[in-house]
Formats: structure tokens, C-alpha cells, sequence
């Protein structure tokens, strides 16, 4: 059902159905030529051939120490246009992104978050994941190669700051983001140029690896649902579990010994790409909290055995309960 038009919501057209390719999902993100979408043309970014070429190795690297299970339904690569907020108080439609400084506020000032809309040609698609370790980047690089997406990742400023390490990912075309707040904001632009080019943006909504005790999605910062309010993009869940037991905190001693353990017992990594997020006339805040918790009900089926702390705990690790979501899971 379309939600009602009111002063403090966004009105969203219902999603329409996930479409897969020939020999799979669609390769959102891959470079689909502008003729597949409007006669217009949709503006789109290939990624580099050195990234696709690291997702590729990021699969094969991954494969001796653990088995890696990704399931899902296919990323949507069509949906319906999403109007922004001036437009549809009207009963018209529109770019969402006209709207994205005014327009978007309700009538009490506070943002509304859209986010279940994309372009006419297929058009940007946000991958919101849980962070669980420092691995987790290779295991959801390796996961998108198997689902034949070329994502850009938001990674933390320090990466780019390794010589030579830090020119790759700028080729590759990641997006920076420093952990201070006023950096974070100033990334937003970057991350929604990656978006308004057509490409998969993937991040961490968290904004760092849980600190959970029981390794439970955190609290999300705001950004990636103002990135959907601004683009349109929807927002898809990624539930990932597993990648902990490959490299722990107290890495690079601790992985050695692990890495040669998971060698052995090659343990099973479970990536799980959700569904696209219902953000319909939700404010950015209320966005946010329903973003975490599909993440953490769809991460529940992954570790069915791990109700509430996980089988194995990494002794360095340190825990805090400073953001921890207010519903842990039962």
C-alpha cells in the first residue's frame, strides 16, 4: 500500500518486483549500458577493471579457510520512481533528490526518510551491512562477486592513508570516511556522487565494528538513510556472520593462529542479502532504527545456535553495552 500523503511524510510508491539476469542476479552495478533504462539515458559507472579484478581474488583468497553460503533474493534493478516530498503533498511525482534540502522535512522541521525508489534504468542501490570484524570486507567482497555486484565500499580514512595500499583503493574508486563527525558528514557528498552515477554503494551503517557483547548490530548513525532520502536508492540489508572466527581483534598474531585453525576446520560464512528496507514516510531517525533491526532479524537465521552470545569469543576483544540497541535480540 502507498502511505498516506501528510505534512510529516514522504509518500512511496510500493517496490515492485526483484528481477535476476539470464544466469543470475542482474549485475547491478556492473555497468549497465544507459540504452537498458529511459530513452534519456541513465548515467552509469563501471567500476574499474583492477576492482573487479580484487573481487575476484577476494573470492579465491577466502576459499581455502572457510566455506562461504550467500543467500537472498536478487538485488532489485527496477523500481518504482520515487517522489519527493514537495511533489507528492501536490499528488505529482518527482526526483527525490529535488526535494532533498526542504522538501523532505515534515511539517515539524524533522527529516523524512524515502529510500524504497530508484531510477527508471535500474538506477543506485545501497548495501547496509553489519560489522563484525576486521575481515568482514573481503568476506563481503567475495559474497558480491558470487552475487555478480561490483560495489564501492565507504572505508575508514586510515586505509587510505597506507602507501601505495591507499592509491589502490582511490582507484578503485572507495569512498573515504574519517571516524570524526565533521568528516563523516563531509563523505556524504562522495557516497552520493557514487549513487547518483547508478552504481551499488556498500557501508556499515554502525560506523565501526560492533562492540556488542554478544556481537549484536549497534545503534546506526543517520547516514546512509539521508542517503536514501537524497537519492532514492533503496536500501538493502546484509546480514553477514562468521568472518570473526577468521581474523580476530587481536590481529596480526591472533589471525595467524586462527587463519592455521580455519585451515583446518574451515568454518561456515554466511552472507545474507535482504529484501530492500519499507523507509516509507519514516523520518531519518525511525529510517535509521528500522535499517539496524532488519539487519539484526535477518542476522538471527544465520546464527541460530548463537541466540545470544557467540560460540566462540575473541578474549581481546573488547566489549561495551554504550551502543547497543535497546531491543537485543531474545
Amino acid at each position: 500500500m502507498t502511505a498516506p500523503a501528510g505534512p510529516d511524510a514522504v509518500t512511496v510508491a510500493p517496490a515492485g518486483p526483484l528481477s535476476t539476469g539470464p544466469t543470475g542476479p542482474d549485475p547491478v552495478g556492473a555497468g549497465r549500458d544507459s540504452a537498458d533504462g529511459d530513452s534519456a539515458g541513465t548515467p552509469s559507472c563501471r567500476p574499474p577493471r583492477l576492482w573487479r579484478a580484487l573481487l575476484v581474488v577476494a573470492r579465491v583468497l577466502l576459499a581455502p579457510f572457510c566455506r562461504l553460503r550467500v543467500t537472498g533474493p536478487p538485488l532489485p534493478t527496477r523500481l518504482p520512481a520515487l517522489g519527493n516530498g514537495k511533489a507528492d503533498r501536490h499528488g505529482g511525482g518527482g526526483d527525490s533528490r529535488d526535494g532533498a534540502e526542504g522538501d523532505s522535512r515534515g511539517g515539524d522541521g524533522r527529516e523524512a526518510a524515502a529510500g524504497t525508489g530508484s531510477r527508471p534504468g535500474g538506477g543506485p542501490v545501497i548495501l547496509a551491512a553489519n560489522h563484525i570484524g576486521s575481515l568482514d570486507p573481503i568476506v563481503l567482497m567475495a559474497a558480491c562477486r558470487v552475487r555478480r555486484i561490483a560495489p564501492r565500499i565507504m572505508a575508514t580514512g586510515g586505509l587510505f592513508r597506507i602507501p601505495v595500499f591507499g592509491a589502490v583503493l582511490r582507484h578503485c574508486g572507495l569512498v573515504r570516511v574519517d571516524r570524526y563527525r565533521a568528516e563523516v558528514t563531509a563523505a556524504l557528498p562522495a557516497a552520493r556522487a557514487v549513487l547518483d552515477q547508478g552504481s551499488v554503494l556498500l557501508a556499515y551503517p554502525e560506523g565501526r565494528i560492533t562492540l556488542d557483547p554478544g556481537a549484536w548490530p549497534e545503534r546506526g548513525r543517520t547516514g546512509l538513510a539521508r542517503l536514501a532520502r537524497d537519492t532514492g536508492a533503496p536500501v538493502v540489508p546484509v546480514s553477514q556472520w562468521g568472518a570473526h572466527l577468521l581474523v580476530p581483534w587481536g590481529a596480526p598474531w591472533g589471525a595467524v593462529r586462527r587463519l592455521l585453525w580455519a585451515l583446518v576446520h574451515r568454518p561456515v560464512v554466511r552472507v545474507h542479502f535482504g529484501a530492500p528496507v519499507d523507509l516509507t514516510g519514516l523520518r531519518i531517525p525511525q529510517a535509521t532504527d528500522r535499517i539496524m533491526a532488519t539487519i539484526t532479524e535477518n542476522l538471527r537465521a544465520l546464527r541460530p545456535d548463537e541466540p545470544r552470545l557467540p560460540a566462540w569469543i575473541d578474549p581481546v576483544r573488547p566489549v561495551s553495552t554504550a551502543r547497543s540497541r535497546r531491543h537485543p535480540p531474545a
